[in-house]
């Protein structure tokens, strides 16, 4: 009567030791199939037909009350959740993205202009940082959120606009302007994909 999550590593563990010390020398494909056969028709999770089992009488699980128990579901970890600023630098409908590093978590993609903050932080001050890095004046324009979710942790988007008439100077390769156009056919990662969403549905 495994009382583990299947496929934690406990249970994996246990499942090893019992079925070195039961699983017999001779005949074993029979047996294994026999097994199978018997977990797929008959000891069904959470249904199982103990009436029509063959070997009810040895069930642990059967004489502990537990076979409408188990196997038990494995508890999912909470996801964290992380938190960026956007700024969507728009010079006469081109917005500029910048590259990721080659190496690294969605090495290579492009991005729009961020900056990570803390959930108990003020986004708008990181914003200013942003603003701070440009050279940039005035104020930016908030035109709303999005969330996209990896397969480690959940990104919150405060997304924010910003039209601009002077180009800005950047660096080659690494940076760039964009029409929409053109946005959406370049590798944006995921999250960011969805930042143009909004982007697309705010019309500014």
């Amino acid at each position: 009567a495994l009382q583990e999550p299947p496929r934690s590593a406990a249970a994996e563990k246990q499942l090893w030791q019992w079925s070195e010390q039961i699983t017999p020398v001779e005949n074993v494909h029979d047996y294994t199939q026999a097994i199978k056969d018997l977990g797929a028709m008959v000891c069904i999770p959470r249904k199982p037909l103990c009436d029509n089992c063959p070997i009810s009488e040895l069930c642990q699980a059967r004489k502990l009350g537990l076979e409408q128990q188990l196997p038990l579901k494995q508890v999912a970890k909470p996801i964290p959740t992380r938190h960026e600023v956007v700024l969507l630098i728009d010079h006469r409908g081109r917005y500029l993205v910048r590259r990721r590093l080659a190496e690294g978590f969605l090495g290579g993609m492009w991005e729009f202009p961020m900056l990570s903050f803390q959930e108990d932080e003020d986004p708008e001050s990181r914003l200013r940082l942003l603003f701070s890095d440009f050279g940039l004046r005035g104020n930016a324009e908030p035109i709303g959120s999005s969330q996209h979710v990896y397969s480690h942790f959940r990104l919150k988007s405060a997304i924010y606009y910003k039209k601009i008439e002077d180009l800005l100077r950047v660096s080659e390769g690494d940076d760039d302007w964009f029409s929409l156009d053109k946005l959406k056919k370049i590798a944006l990662h995921g999250a960011h994909k969805k930042v143009l969403v909004e982007l697309q549905k705010s019309g500014v």
